[in-house]
C-alpha cells in the first residue's frame, strides 16, 4: 500500500469522527429546539448510538496505527487527535445526559443559543479535517482554526453570561443545580472543539 493510500485511510477516518461531532451537535440542537421530557430516553439511546460510531472509528486508526510501520505523523499525534475528535462527541452526548440526569423539565433559551454555536463550530471543524490532507498548499486551513477559536470564545462568553443568569433570576435551588452542569458541559463542548482543531494546527506547524 502506498504511503499516499495510508495517509488517506487516516484522514477520512477523522474526517468521519468530526462528522459524528456534527450529527449529534444537530442532534441536540433538534432536542433543546423541541424539547419533550418524555422521548429523553430514546433521544438518549439515538445519541449514544453516534457516540458509538466515532468510538468505533477511533479504534480503528489505533489499529491502523499499531499495524502501520511508517504513519504520516508522529504516532502521539496521531492518537492524540483520534482522542480529541472522540471528546467532542463524547462532550455532547454528557449534555443530554445531565439533562436526563437533572429532570430537567423546560429549556432556557441560553443553552439554544449555545446549541446553534456549538453546531457552527462543529461544521467548522469537520470543514477542517476535511482540508486536513492539502495542509501544505491550504489557504483556508488557518483561517478555519482561528475561526473555532474564535467561536470558542464566543462560547465562554455565553457560558458566563447564562450561568449569571441562573443567580440572578431568583430560580429554584434544584433548577439552579441543573442548569449549571448543563452549562458548564455545553462549555466543555466549545473547548473540546477547540482543542481538537489545535492538534491539527500542531500537526501541521511539524510537518509543513
Amino acid at each position: 500500500m502506498s504511503s499516499k493510500k495510508k495517509a488517506g485511510d487516516y484522514f477520512s477516518r477523522f474526517t468521519a469522527m468530526a462528522e459524528f461531532s456534527t450529527q449529534a451537535a444537530e442532534k441536540l440542537q433538534a432536542i433543546l429546539d423541541d424539547f419533550s421530557p418524555h422521548h429523553m430516553t430514546v433521544w438518549m439511546e439515538e445519541m449514544h448510538e453516534i457516540e458509538h460510531s466515532a468510538d468505533n472509528t477511533k479504534h480503528e486508526i489505533i489499529r491502523l496505527l499499531d499495524k502501520d510501520f511508517l504513519p504520516p505523523f508522529e504516532r502521539d499525534d496521531i492518537i492524540r487527535l483520534a482522542n480529541e475528535l472522540d471528546n467532542v462527541t463524547d462532550a455532547i452526548e454528557d449534555v443530554l445526559q445531565r439533562l436526563y440526569m437533572y429532570n430537567v423539565k423546560s429549556i432556557r433559551p441560553e443553552s439554544q443559543d449555545m446549541a446553534e454555536v456549538l453546531l457552527k463550530s462543529c461544521r467548522l471543524l469537520k470543514q477542517t479535517l476535511e482540508e486536513f490532507p492539502n495542509y501544505k498548499r491550504s489557504d483556508c486551513l488557518h483561517d478555519q482554526i482561528v475561526e473555532i477559536n474564535r467561536l470558542e470564545e464566543v462560547g465562554d462568553r455565553m457560558y458566563v453570561d447564562a450561568t449569571h443568569s441562573l443567580f440572578v433570576g431568583g430560580e429554584d435551588a434544584l433548577v439552579t443545580l441543573a442548569w449549571t452542569e448543563v452549562f458548564r458541559c455545553l462549555e466543555v463542548c466549545f473547548d473540546s472543539c477547540e482543542h481538537a482543531a489545535n492538534v491539527v494546527e500542531n500537526i501541521v506547524m511539524k510537518n509543513a
